[in-house]
């Protein structure tokens, strides 16, 4: 008679959190969020039924921490960019949000992905939706500091400037993590090289000439 073996327990004391998130992403690149349950996250964690339910809730709620915990790791990204740069270098800083924004997005791509799928969020989740916050105020902040270097000042027009710059860099990343646009070599009919792009998005917050 078969013997269902049992997955390692990889929780340590203290750690709950992370042991889950961990079988959560597992899953979900192995599987998709389709492939995603409680029961299965908890015995690739190597904890008990329960402890899934009574840590997220439900699925939904999984999923909403594990997208906050992506949120998180993105500000981790950008503030690694941010920490190679002299303060007073904020085109360098508007870059490294572009930077820290598309690593992000390539070291985690199934996490990226679900990041945005709105639908599957509780998107009422104070947690969730203040990350998503922290993460636009760092573009808003970084777009900020170098329209006031190069004496732009505050215009009307700096909202769709703003809009447009998230909307370039996170069609960039997407298109690199779906299409594998990075693998598409110099033959490629998009330029496969991130600091080459990011470049030529930082004209978007260029003065108008």
């Amino acid at each position: 008679m078969a013997v269902e073996q049992k997955a390692p327990n990889r929780y340590h004391h203290g750690d709950l959190r992370r042991a889950l998130l961990a079988a959560v992403d597992e899953i979900v690149q192995e599987l998709g969020v389709e492939g995603l349950s409680l029961r299965e996250c908890a015995r690739r964690a190597g904890v008990s039924h329960g402890a899934p339910a009574h840590h997220f809730g439900d699925k939904r709620g999984m999923l909403t921490e594990y997208a906050t915990d992506g949120f998180e790791k993105l500000l981790g990204s950008i503030s690694v960019e941010f920490d190679k740069l002299d303060p007073a270098d904020t085109k360098g800083k508007l870059k490294a949000v572009g930077k820290g924004y598309v690593a992000f997005a390539l070291a985690h791509r199934a996490q990226f992905k679900v990041m945005f799928r709105s639908e599957l969020l509780d998107n009422e989740n104070e947690r969730l939706m203040e990350r998503g916050r922290q993460v636009f105020e760092i573009l808003t902040k970084s777009l900020a500091g170098h329209w006031a270097a190069t004496n732009q000042g505050w215009r009307k027009e700096n909202l769709a400037q703003i809009s447009l710059a998230w909307s370039a860099v996170h069609g960039f990343a997407v298109l690199a993590v779906e299409a594998d646009l990075l693998r598409m070599g110099e033959e490629g009919l998009l330029n496969p090289d991130p600091d080459a792009v990011l470049d030529q998005l930082m004209l978007i917050a260029e003065p108008p000439r």
